[in-house]
């Protein structure tokens, strides 16, 4: 096991923007704060990472919400300490594909995948000016290693970054039921087999009005990539139509690792850039910087709508991993081209090769 969600050495202070999120009406109540806080505190006393590794997770039905949140500890190794709030099942599948992940892929693209709400326990200096005179006005206080508590939102292709009052609602209510659910394993009223597949369950019953709390499997995972694919079907009937050529491609979204800051109230991204190269003979077939407000999915489908309009359906697609696959799998799928998931692809590893080496030299 490993704890995948640690902090990322971060190169760019969170100070930037601080003075614009003072003002913003977006930014948490100090309401938000003290719930935080004292949701973040309670677990802190309960340990959990002294019984539950990473991938054991807890499941929180929340009334308001279509799909379930789930919860990962950090902590259990002793790198960091933390709660991971996972809101859906995208969510979920981008932390599983991180378990699978070789640590040597993870070190180029620490944050990819990345798409949750963490409550952290670490050291002051990971602390924001900001969030200390919200420590100070709470009258709370923290001293020595792992005992600092802060919260980040982590979102793919983008820098970690201070909660927004909607963000903070939902940690609010993800905490205060994990803390819950937990007492029902520390105490053992309820014993989990996480090791084969099973989860805590935490659901409100609006029939008796209390949380229900039972070991269960986890959910399965939905087939998430039919929610890619264009729809329209005149579209797809044409493309279906066009010709099958054996030419094989390698498509992936790589992300420059510096971070970028539009507006000084808005949250630094990372620059993402997709490319498409012939797996035969290398040939770049596209290279294509991705607008921040597009999202990986949108731009992957369309590019390869863009290439079978022009040049025909392939014969196979090669992508990197799970994460990807769901971009474009069932799309795929309706059109008869076999995907290939994991392995190496060589003319995308070269250019990211050739892209870290430029952006190091700057």
């Amino acid at each position: 096991m490993r704890a995948v969600l640690c902090p990322v050495r971060q190169p760019m202070s969170l100070k930037q923007g601080e003075d614009e999120m003072k003002d913003n009406k977006n930014a948490p109540t100090m309401e938000q704060w003290a719930k935080l806080y004292d949701a973040a505190i309670t677990i802190k006393q309960q340990a959990p990472w002294e019984t539950l590794w990473d991938t054991d997770l807890i499941t929180i039905l929340l009334p308001e919400r279509d799909e379930p949140v789930f919860i990962s500890v950090l902590g259990k190794n002793g790198e960091c300490y933390g709660i991971g709030v996972y809101p859906g099942y995208r969510e979920l599948l981008g932390l599983y594909c991180l378990l699978d992940t070789p640590n040597e892929e993870l070190e180029k693209n620490p944050l990819r995948f990345k798409n949750c709400l963490m409550c952290y326990y670490g050291d002051r200096d990971s602390v924001s000016p900001q969030e200390r005179e919200i420590i100070k006005a709470l009258d709370l206080k923290f001293r020595g290693a792992n005992n600092w508590i802060y919260f980040r939102s982590l979102k793919e292709g983008f820098f970690p970054w201070l909660l927004d009052a909607e963000q903070a609602e939902l940690m609010i209510h993800a905490l205060q039921n994990f803390s819950a659910a937990y007492d029902h394993i520390s105490s053992g009223k309820i014993k989990v087999d996480f090791e084969n597949g099973e989860t805590l369950i935490r659901m409100y019953s609006g029939e008796s009005g209390e949380w229900l709390n039972a070991a269960a499997p986890m959910p399965m995972l939905p087939d998430i990539s039919e929610q890619y694919v264009p729809k329209n079907e005149l579209l797809i009937k044409r493309l279906q139509n066009m010709t099958k050529s054996p030419v094989q491609l390698e498509m992936d979204i790589l992300y420059f690792p510096m971070p970028v800051q539009d507006k000084p109230d808005e949250t630094p991204h990372f620059p993402r850039v997709l490319v498409l190269f012939d797996r035969k003979n290398g040939i770049l077939l596209e290279q294509k910087l991705i607008d921040k407000e597009i999202s990986n999915e949108e731009v992957a489908i369309d590019t390869l709508v863009d290439y079978i309009t022009k040049r025909g359906r392939p014969s196979k697609l090669f992508v990197r991993d799970r994460y990807f696959l769901s971009y474009v799998d069932y799309f795929c799928y309706l059109l008869e081209v076999q995907v290939s998931c994991g392995g190496e692809l060589l003319y995308v590893d070269e250019f990211e090769d050739l892209m870290f080496e430029f952006v190091s030299e700057l």
